[in-house]
């Protein structure tokens, strides 16, 4: 749902929380915390949040940035071809997102390019990283086991059941016979 002010628009997400479980509601205020912390250019930005805003139900209301622009995927689709050059640039900006939260030991757990949303419609668009419903907090590089995002995108050593954290390790197979892990670094 969208709203103005000001001629600026506004995205807002809008719980029902009388048919949420307390996990789910707990869920919540999770990513209400995460998206307070993570202020980025690269990521989607929370404004505000209101409790009970509807008088006959329990609600919660986060009035967050418009994103005009739609979805990585919808962009990807609605193409013929995608240029390598835009491809680079938008794993440049996804990367940068990905770095900033993980510098704040939060992980995101459902990337996918319905998740990397677009400010406009220009094809040099800025991309920014949104909907942190399963983020949380890793201690560690091996504090979470949880499994958790959308099935077709989720990493295999999550489905595995191994542990994971914050920490990217990038396997390089290189010419020799060993292989090395480099962690991301992205400026």
């Amino acid at each position: 749902m969208e709203a103005t002010r000001d001629n600026t628009k506004y995205a807002l997400k809008i719980y029902n929380l009388s048919i949420l479980s307390a996990v789910e509601q707990q869920g919540i205020h999770q990513e209400i915390e995460i998206l307070k912390r993570v202020e980025s250019k690269s990521i989607v930005r929370l404004y505000r949040q209101f409790d009970d805003f509807f008088e006959e139900i329990p609600s919660k209301v986060l009035v967050m940035e418009y994103m005009s622009g739609g979805d990585l995927f919808e962009r990807i689709a609605s193409r013929k071809t995608y240029a390598e050059s835009d491809a680079r640039e938008a794993t440049r900006q996804i990367l940068n997102a990905i770095s900033h939260c993980h510098g704040l030991f939060i992980v995101h757990r459902d990337l996918k390019p319905e998740n990397i949303l677009l400010t406009g419609n220009d094809e040099d668009t800025e991309i920014k990283l949104g909907d942190f419903g399963f983020a949380t907090c890793a201690a560690t590089n091996d504090s979470l086991k949880t499994q958790c995002g959308t099935l077709t995108y989720v990493a295999p050593e999550i489905l595995l059941g191994k542990r994971y954290g914050s920490l990217i390790l990038i396997p390089m197979k290189l010419y020799s016979h060993y292989s090395r892990s480099f962690r991301l670094s992205i400026f």
